[in-house]
């Protein structure tokens, strides 16, 4: 029964949350059975008072929609083994790359929030497991950081097809370009050294509140990406930094700041639960929240990992055998340049289980590890649009 489903450790927003980081879940809201909760009160989106706990679900309610996203997740598992199933039967399994993946995260009710509108890190990390034919074996993680951007070079590497060129910072007339970096040497050396931070961003008023303290009303007739959030998560922390955009040009105003926001994760309490406090005012923190700004300026291409500015190619997966490596690899999506859904909770499967730290894949080291272009290629992006029915 939803009685013995658990509610969050952390129910309420980050202490010293500045108020442009708010989410008014206004997706949720909108559905027939959730209108009355707020029918008649004052808990809307251009309010205040809509962070309040008052403003929130009462408890018997969160546990019943927790419960609903619980039972969605583990129809989407079993769905998921149905296809996986009829590929073996077809006889696909042994040419089919299958990687599956979510494109956001989502609040179940922690920080007191529900929905994926927010930078914070339910939002942002998803599950990334990818299944390579005789070459991943297993599940072993790599506490590697990689972006849901990486997927396609990734994807495009493994096949044997060159990889697009790097994009610029700013890329909007450029017919095709890639900002990720394949991750397949990942798959060969799980323990490498490779990205040092990922990316994500989410913009204001869009899905939050309109009247800012201290800086003012934001007109939604005006556009939904008036003010962005720009986060970076690097094995410590997450930085994140909200300023004045224009998204005519798709450039920031670094120097029209709405808000800061410092979470500490040297010290893991829980999963998801480890961003209680903002500490971007802390003087304690003001070098880091200093080094920070300065790489969320610089973007991701300070972040590309070394190793793969310093080859033409990266083929972990050619004919020279890799006899080093014996080993599955996880590497795992810490962020993306959307806000990104991860499932949570199901108990059934790592496939549905919201934000692996890292990213499953394997690699099984042969005399050769040569895969062919010819490789039926399969995303299982189905069951990414499964798992978006669950909200």
């Amino acid at each position: 029964s939803a009685s013995q489903i658990p509610l969050p450790a952390n129910p309420d927003p980050p202490i010293d949350m500045p108020f442009i980081a708010w989410s008014g879940f206004g997706t949720l809201r909108q559905y027939d059975n959730t209108k009355d909760v707020f029918t008649g009160t004052s808990c809307n989106t251009n309010s205040m008072e809509a962070i309040s706990r008052a403003c929130n679900f009462p408890d018997d309610y969160r546990q019943e929609i927790r419960k609903s996203y619980y039972a969605c997740v583990s129809y989407v598992d079993s769905l998921v083994g149905q296809v996986l199933a009829e590929l073996n039967n077809q006889g696909f399994a042994d040419n089919t790359i299958v990687v599956l993946t979510s494109d956001h995260g989502f609040h179940l009710g922690e920080h007191g929030e529900w929905d994926k509108n927010t930078n914070f890190e339910d939002a942002t990390r998803v599950p990334l497991l990818i299944h390579v034919p005789k070459v991943t074996v297993g599940a072993t993680r790599t506490q590697a950081f990689v972006e849901l951007i990486d997927l396609f070079p990734t994807l495009t590497e493994l096949v044997g097809l060159p990889i697009p060129s790097l994009c610029p910072m700013n890329s909007n007339s450029l017919l095709a370009c890639v900002e990720g970096t394949s991750f397949a040497s990942i798959i060969a050396q799980p323990d490498q050294t490779w990205k040092n931070a990922t990316f994500s961003q989410y913009a204001r008023p869009s899905a939050g509140l309109q009247n800012i303290p201290g800086k003012g009303r934001l007109d939604r007739k005006q556009g939904q990406e008036q003010v962005m959030g720009y986060s970076i998560r690097t094995a410590q922390y997450r930085y994140t930094e909200w300023v004045k955009f224009n998204a005519t040009t798709a450039t920031a105003d670094w120097s029209d700041v709405w808000g800061v926001e410092l979470y500490d994760h040297r010290t893991e309490v829980g999963l998801f639960n480890n961003e209680n406090r903002n500490l971007a005012e802390n003087s304690t923190f003001a070098a880091v929240v200093s080094e920070l700004s300065a790489a969320v300026k610089a973007g991701w291409k300070a972040s590309i990992p070394i190793a793969a500015q310093s080859r033409t190619s990266i083929s972990p997966l050619s004919a020279t055998s890799q006899s080093s490596t014996s080993a599955d690899t996880t590497s795992t999506a810490k962020g993306s340049d959307e806000t990104t859904s991860t499932t949570k909770g199901s108990d059934k499967s790592t496939s549905t289980t919201k934000g692996s730290d890292e990213t499953t894949s394997t690699t099984k080291a042969s005399g050769s590890l040569q895969v062919q272009s010819k490789l039926l290629l399969l995303i299982i992006s189905f069951a990414v649009l499964l798992l978006s029915i669950c909200f």
